[in-house]
């Protein structure tokens, strides 16, 4: 199973650097998008984004509205994913708080589940009781 690192806090560009291997794709401006990065697959050398936490970055670090945020993420950010090759393009989640919920869950469970087969089928299965943190997750371009 590949491991997960998460980061308790938005990393410093220090932090991440000392945490990726050589050749990891860093969206840019690092200054704002450093805020969004909630983990880091080291065997796949991939930093994730959470999304959400990509359009509130942008939006604080600009001094735009979320709406103009949204928009520069998609045309700007989203849109420029399929052109990075696929074994360097970092990783964008939806919902990375349940991203980070079903992953500790099925550690603790001790059930090896593939991050990258993470489904909506097995959220709704283990968060029956946890509805309102497991909305959707969608793991772009992977």
């Amino acid at each position: 199973m590949n491991q997960i690192q998460f980061f308790s806090s938005p990393p410093t560009a220090a932090q991440i650097a000392d945490t990726v291997d050589e050749g990891c794709y860093i969206l840019e401006p690092q200054e704002s998008d450093n805020r969004a990065v909630v983990g880091y697959i080291r065997a796949e050398n991939k930093l994730i984004y959470g999304y959400e936490e990509l359009i509130i970055s942008m939006a604080e670090f600009s001094g735009c509205s979320t709406d103009e945020a949204l928009e520069h993420i998609h045309y700007n950010t989203l849109r420029a994913l399929p052109y990075m090759p696929s074994d360097k393009r970092p990783i964008i989640v939806f919902n990375a708080v349940a991203l980070k919920l079903a992953y500790e869950n099925s550690i603790a469970e001790k059930s090896e589940i593939p991050w990258q087969n993470i489904s909506l089928e097995y959220l709704s299965q283990w968060g029956e009781q946890n509805t309102e943190q497991l909305n959707a997750i969608s793991l772009f371009c992977n």
